[in-house]
């Protein structure tokens, strides 16, 4: 744990803000998109439904967690987008 602190000690600060934004995002729009599945399950009672996995009740189960899903795609792709520029913006510049 010790070798750790004093590796993230020795990274540029704009990498350390690259990670805390990223890990920020990440956080908040997965917890979203989980406490969005948890409601859309109590709110249809999935719980309380036999498992079966016929083509019709995946359909159905995607069709109930639809917003969950949305919202977990969309914090993806955000989190995508920021660490593709940050890491462009973080990189050093190539030596020739």
């Amino acid at each position: 744990m010790n070798s750790f602190r004093v590796a993230l000690r020795n990274q540029p600060n704009s990498l350390l803000l690259l990670g805390t934004a990223l890990a920020t995002v990440l956080l908040i729009g997965l917890g979203l998109s989980f406490t969005i599945f948890v409601s859309s399950v109590t709110d249809a009672k999935l719980y309380s439904k036999p498992m079966c996995f016929s083509a019709e009740c995946v359909t159905r189960l995607t069709d109930a967690i639809q917003p969950a899903l949305k919202t977990a795609k969309a914090t993806l792709d955000v989190g995508v987008a920021i660490a593709t520029i940050g890491g462009i913006v973080v990189a050093p510049p190539a030596s020739e």
